[in-house]
């Protein structure tokens, strides 16, 4: 029998998708403050922004994760690699509107639909109409964002772009919500949803707000940190499910023991979300 601290299956739930937010955001503050002590375009931020999550990465390829895991990460990866290549947000400058931004924002919209993707069996009707709105919503602003930014319609672009602002955070859940039951994930999206559409007007209200945190390379670090809690529960899960094929914990847990050849490819490693819900 599963212990519950609020006698409240949903609201034991939501305590556990509010402590894995915790973490996601204390990640992603320890981040930032040591690529601003290391210096925001040292070498060692760039490893640390890049070098765990490409281990991980690969870790997940090699032990054969989900293949949800699997992408979440590369556009992880990818929308940083963004952010590099098409710097429309500067610590000195702010916004900059000469650079293009309609590549950063494709990158978004393919967060969108993991998320539907991760999302859309578990959807009622309602939840599946709200979520086709949104994909539409994503794909749009890649053409608005094309065709309107540094134009005369910026301000409405402006708008538009909550759509992938909520996609990106969306994204952050999902990472972070490896082989948590979905009721837990249904909270950390909610959760992140409402976050994410504060951060979108603190980050409208002033240039300086976005300096801060492009200096801090806060918007590389955003889909990446949210990973590594993912990545964790996910081997701990296995490690519970089956013990006696670890020989050391530590180990198994930061991915340098390799998964045993008989787990891999298993329901355990193939599911996104733990095998005994989706077997339910």
């Amino acid at each position: 029998m599963e212990m519950s601290i609020f006698g409240s299956e949903s609201l034991d739930q939501a305590m556990s998708a509010a402590v894995i937010l915790i973490q996601g955001s204390v990640l992603l503050g320890a981040h930032m403050f040591l690529v601003h002590m290391m210096g925001n375009w040292s070498i060692g931020s760039y490893l640390l922004i890049y070098g765990p999550i490409t281990i991980m990465t690969l870790i997940l390829i090699r032990d054969g994760y989900s293949h949800i895991a699997v992408i979440s990460s590369v556009l992880a990866i990818g929308h940083g690699c963004m952010h590099l290549n098409f710097p429309f947000l500067d610590e000195h400058l702010g916004v900059v509107r000469e650079v293009d931004v309609w590549q950063d924002q494709c990158v978004h919209a393919s967060q969108a639909v993991l998320v539907g993707y991760v999302w859309w069996e578990k959807l009622p009707k309602f939840g599946r109409i709200a979520l086709i709105i949104f994909l539409l919503g994503n794909a749009t602003n890649c053409i608005v964002g094309y065709f309107c930014w540094n134009s005369w319609c910026y301000e409405m672009y402006v708008w538009v772009s909550m759509f992938p602002a909520v996609a990106g955070g969306l994204h952050f859940a999902v990472a972070a919500m490896l082989k948590c039951p979905p009721g837990v994930g249904k909270w950390l999206c909610a959760f992140q949803g409402v976050q994410t559409v504060f951060f979108f007007f603190f980050f409208k209200s002033s240039d300086e707000v976005l300096k801060f945190f492009a200096a801090t390379r806060f918007f590389e670090i955003y889909n990446i940190c949210p990973h590594f809690i993912g990545f964790i529960n996910a081997r701990l899960d296995l490690y519970w499910v089956s013990p006696q094929d670890c020989k050391s914990p530590i180990a198994h847990v930061l991915g340098f023991e390799r998964t045993p050849r008989k787990r891999r490819h298993s329901m355990e490693l193939d599911t996104f979300f733990p095998a005994e819900t989706v077997k339910a």
